[in-house]
C-alpha cells in the first residue's frame, strides 16, 4: 500500500503441489510477478477454507474458516482481527470498511425459522458484534434471496434490504432519507428491462425491449408478434428536473457499460455471430447522445469493462472459443481500437485500481477444457506476461484507498505531468538496468563458483597422475588421445539402383 514505486498487488488462489494455496504478488513493470514478502507469510497453504476477499480500500485480506472470519494486514500479513461465527458462507464490507456483515445458514434443526443472528453486523476495528438479524423474521424465507443482502449508502448512514411485505422490523430501527420522486417515464408494452447506474451516481440508463403484440401459447409460453424494438432511456440526475433522453438501438441489445466518471458509455448490439460496439457521448444542450464511434464488429462480445478512471475500455468475449478482448481509447474526439488480443476460454477480466493494467483469467468453473491461468496486459492491449496456475480459483487486485486531494493540488499535478512522466521513465529505465545488472552479477557468481570447483578437481587429477601411470603399466592415458591420431574411412551408400540385364545365348546353355 505504501510501496515507494507505487506497485500494485494482487492475490491468487490455486493449488500448489495438490494443496489449496493463497499467494500475494507484486506486479513489477517489465518483470514477472514476485511474492509480496516471505513465502511463508505472503504465500500460505490452506490460508482459507473457501475463498478470500479484499476489503474495499485494500486495508485487509479476509479469509473464511469453519469457526469464523479472520482479517489479515500489514507488510507481513499478520492476523489483525477475527470474528466468531460458525460455518460462515458469505461476507461483505460496508463501503468505508467500518462494518463487516457475515451470514451463516441455519442448521437443519433450525430450518423453520429459528435462525436468530444468522445475519451479523460487526465492528471491524473492535471485533464486536453490533447487531444480529434473523433472515426468516425479515423475509419469511429460509434462504438468501440475494447477496450482499444489506445494501449500504456510500457514507454508511443507511442500509436497505429485501423483506416480506408484512414485516416492518427493519424500518423501525433506522431512519430513511426523503423518498421524493424526482422523475418518472411511462413506457408501454415492455417485454424486458434492465437498469445501469453510473458509478458516480449522476446518470441512470434503462434498457427496454418493446413489443407490438404478444400471444400466449399453451403452457404459458409468450410469443411476440410483429417484431420488437430496443431502446435506452438516459436519466441525468444532476440536471435540472432530471432530464430524460431516448436512444433507439439499431439491433438487439447485448450489454451496456457507463464510463465510471464522465459522459460516455458503450453499448453492445447484434447477435452471437456479430456484435457491434457503439460508443456514445452525452453533450450539453443536446437532446440525444452523440455517436462517437461504431467499432468493428466482433464475434461473441458480451461485456463492457471501463478503466476505473475512464478514458479506456475493454470489450470482452468471455467463455468463447476465440476469447477476444478489444482495447479502445476514448480520450480522443473519436474512439479508436488500439489492439485485439486472444485468451481462449477466459471467463474473468479485471482492471487494476489505477487503470494501467488489465488481466484476463481462466478459472475453475469457466469454459471446459480451457488452460487455467492469467494473462496480463497494458491498458493499450500489449501483453506483459502470462502464468499457468493449477486449479486457479480466484484472482483479485488489491484495492487502493481513496486519495483526497484539493483542487489546487490536482491542478499542480496536471501542470507538472510532463516533468513527472520524464522522471518516472528515468526511474523505470534505472530499475530495468539495475535488474539486468543483478542478473549479470548473479551469473558471474555462479561462474566463479564453478571455476573454483573446476580448479580444485584439476589439482586433484594432477596430483594423482603418477599413480595412474603406474597402475596402467607405464602408459600415460591422459595424453593418449592427443598424441595418437587414427584416421578411419567410412563408406556409406547414399543411393542404390537395380538394373535388369538381358541374358545371352551362352548363359542360357
Amino acid at each position: 500500500m505504501q510501496h515507494p514505486r507505487c506497485r500494485d498487488q494482487f492475490a491468487v488462489q490455486y493449488e500448489k503441489d495438490g494443496v489449496p494455496t493463497v499467494a500475494c504478488y507484486w506486479h513489477i513493470k517489465g518483470h514477472d510477478p514476485e511474492i509480496a514478502g516471505e513465502p511463508g507469510k505472503a504465500e500460505r497453504p490452506s490460508w482459507t477454507d473457501t475463498v478470500f476477499k479484499w476489503s474495499p480500500h485494500g486495508s485487509y485480506m479476509t479469509t473464511i474458516h469453519k469457526r469464523g472470519v479472520a482479517l489479515w494486514g500489514g507488510p507481513e500479513f499478520a492476523r489483525v482481527q477475527r470474528f466468531a461465527h460458525d460455518n460462515v458462507q458469505f461476507i461483505d464490507f460496508s463501503p468505508c470498511e467500518t462494518y463487516l456483515v457475515t451470514y451463516a445458514e441455519a442448521g437443519e434443526k433450525n430450518h423453520w425459522g429459528d435462525d436468530e443472528d444468522c445475519l451479523r453486523i460487526w465492528d471491524v476495528v473492535t471485533g464486536e458484534m453490533l447487531k444480529g438479524y434473523s433472515l426468516y423474521a425479515l423475509t419469511n424465507r429460509d434462504q438468501l434471496p440475494c447477496w450482499p443482502f444489506f445494501q449500504w449508502s456510500f457514507d454508511e448512514k443507511y442500509f436497505a434490504c429485501l423483506k416480506a411485505p408484512e414485516k416492518d422490523k427493519l424500518e423501525k430501527e433506522k431512519k430513511m432519507p426523503n423518498q421524493q420522486r424526482l422523475r418518472s417515464g411511462r413506457i408501454h408494452n415492455v417485454a424486458d428491462a434492465q437498469m445501469f447506474w453510473q458509478k458516480s451516481g449522476q446518470r441512470l440508463a434503462v434498457y427496454t425491449m418493446r413489443y407490438s403484440k404478444k400471444q400466449m401459447k399453451e403452457g404459458g409460453e409468450v410469443k411476440y408478434v410483429g417484431g420488437c424494438t430496443y431502446h435506452l432511456e438516459i436519466f441525468e440526475i444532476d440536471k435540472k428536473d432530471v432530464s430524460l433522453m431516448n436512444l433507439p438501438l439499431p439491433e438487439p441489445f447485448i450489454n451496456f457499460g457507463w464510463q465510471p466518471y464522465g459522459e460516455k458509455f458503450c453499448v453492445l448490439t447484434g447477435n452471437q455471430a456479430k456484435v457491434t460496439p457503439l460508443v456514445y457521448r452525452l453533450e450539453p444542450n443536446s437532446h440525444a447522445p452523440k455517436l462517437m464511434s461504431k467499432l468493428d464488429p466482433g464475434v461473441q462480445f458480451n461485456e463492457v469493462s471501463w478503466a476505473p478512471h475512464g478514458g479506456w475500455l475493454a470489450i470482452l468475449a468471455k467463455r468463447s472459443n476465440g476469447g477476444n478482448v478489444m482495447f479502445v481509447d476514448t480520450t480522443l474526439q473519436e474512439a479508436k481500437r488500439t489492439n485485439v488480443v486472444e485468451h481462449p476460454g477466459f471467463n474473468k477480466g479485471y482492471w487494476d485500481p489505477t487503470g494501467r493494467y488489465f488481466v484476463t483469467c481462466s478459472t475453475l468453473g469457466g469454459r471446459i477444457g480451457a488452460d487455467l491461468g492469467f494473462r496480463l496486459y497494458t491498458f493499450q492491449g500489449r501483453e506483459l506476461c502470462r502464468k499457468a496456475l493449477e486449479r486457479l480459483t480466484q484472482f483479485k487486485w488489491r484495492p487502493r484507498p481513496p486519495v483526497k486531494l484539493s483542487d489546487q493540488k490536482l491542478k499542480e499535478i496536471k501542470n507538472n505531468l510532463k516533468k513527472t512522466a520524464v522522471r518516472f521513465e528515468r526511474e523505470d529505465n534505472e530499475e530495468k538496468n539495475r535488474a539486468s545488472q543483478e542478473v549479470i552479477e548473479r551469473r558471474r557468481k555462479i561462474m566463479a563458483a564453478f571455476e573454483l570447483i573446476r580448479q580444485k578437481n584439476l589439482k586433484k587429477i594432477a596430483a594423482q597422475r603418477e599413480l595412474r601411470i603406474s597402475l596402467r603399466g607405464g602408459v600415460d592415458t591422459d595424453n593418449k588421445q592427443a598424441e595418437e591420431l587414427v584416421e578411419e574411412q567410412i563408406m556409406v551408400a547414399l543411393d542404390t539402383q537395380k538394373t535388369l540385364a538381358p541374358l545371352g545365348d551362352d548363359e542360357l546353355d
